[in-house]
């Protein structure tokens, strides 16, 4: 039975551990960055959110008042944007008055912008009128699929970053291990 050199065990060694970090960082990383993101995105949708409620709280509260609002986004520009958002504006009666969402009703968005099944993070700002009287809401919508895309570009990413790095550790293991073996 042969054994090893001790400049074989440290290059064996020093696969495992990188094969462990990398498996270790990537696993804790997806859901580090996952939740992360969903709160940013929840975030960025509750700031647009608001500023779109206080510009429609000084117009009109009809369907043609609230296109030609929403066509100069001039003001919407204050906000970050970490993806696009779609916007459903509804009365207090729940009578839809714009929306640029395709694909669902009001209370299948919000019925799937929770729980564990979730497909959507959405946000609600209301629209109150000068005397303090709800106008209607503004509710903003990102799709949960695009935070999940965002998520798997940080991923590829860190991905690439450690195989480069593994490499790097793995040649100057194999230097190391002709050193540490000569008289």
């Amino acid at each position: 039975m042969s054994r090893m050199k001790i400049g074989s065990k440290l290059l064996l060694s020093y696969f495992i551990l990188i094969i462990s970090i990398f498996l270790i960082t990537s696993f804790t990383f997806h859901f580090v960055s996952q939740r992360y993101l969903l709160k940013e995105t929840e975030v960025q949708l509750k700031k647009e959110a608001k500023v779109i409620s206080q510009l429609l709280s000084r117009s009109s509260f009809s369907s043609e008042a609230i296109r030609e609002k929403l066509m100069n986004r001039r003001a919407l520009a204050v906000t970050e944007r970490l993806m696009s958002s779609e916007m459903i504006i509804w009365t207090p009666k729940r009578e839809i008055v714009y929306s640029d969402l395709e694909g669902g009703t009001l209370d299948k968005i919000i019925g799937e912008s929770t729980g564990t099944g979730r497909n959507f993070v959405s946000e609600t700002a209301a629209v109150t009128s000068k005397n303090g009287k709800t106008r209607g809401y503004v509710t903003l919508v990102a799709r949960l699929d695009q935070v999940q895309q965002v998520n798997m570009l940080m991923r590829r990413s860190q991905i690439v970053s450690l195989l480069i790095s593994a490499v790097i550790a793995v040649i100057l293991g194999i230097i190391f291990q002709k050193g540490l073996t000569r008289p």
